[in-house]
């Protein structure tokens, strides 16, 4: 095995080390930016050497699967990630990549608020009332976690 694909499996290893302990067990045990460190050195590993991008790398998706004692939601639509858009042209190629998807993205407008970690909640809402909020899961159009119940959300 080469020193890249070394490092490769040992850097998928400690990121869905982390994944784990931030996303299931509520604990996490890197800070965000030496998951961010971790995250972009295998991503730039695997840009350089495509063989050794996997199907389950954890740059192939978004998240993790929600803790098991949470009930599963089923998201309308994906809820997405800036894949860490670190500067002006990060934040060109995260609007284009959307804009592919759907073309009101350019003309629709942006609102920024400060990221609080682990926030990241879609609120349904009907005739004015909350019915649901679910967490954004794996971030995919499956998996998220119900984090508001109907029956919390209409005071029940």
């Amino acid at each position: 095995m080469s020193r890249a694909a070394e490092r490769a499996a040992e850097l998928r290893r400690t990121i869905d080390e982390a994944n784990r302990a931030y996303y299931v067990l509520d604990a996490p045990t890197i800070s965000d930016a030496e998951y961010d460190r971790l995250f972009l050195e295998l991503r730039a590993l695997e840009e350089a050497h495509p063989e050794l991008r996997t199907p389950d790398s954890p740059t192939q998706r978004v998240g993790a699967e929600p803790a098991s004692a949470l009930t599963k939601y089923t998201h309308r639509r994906p809820m997405l990630s800036l894949a860490n858009a670190f500067d002006a042209e990060g934040l060109a190629a995260w609007e284009e990549r959307n804009a592919r998807m759907t073309a009101e993205v350019r003309s629709a407008g942006y609102m920024m608020e400060v990221k609080i970690d682990g926030a990241a909640v879609s609120l349904t809402y009907e005739d004015g009332r909350l019915v649901m909020g679910a967490t954004r899961g794996n971030g995919g159009w499956r998996c998220g976690a119900r984090c508001i119940s109907p029956t919390r959300a209409s005071g029940g």
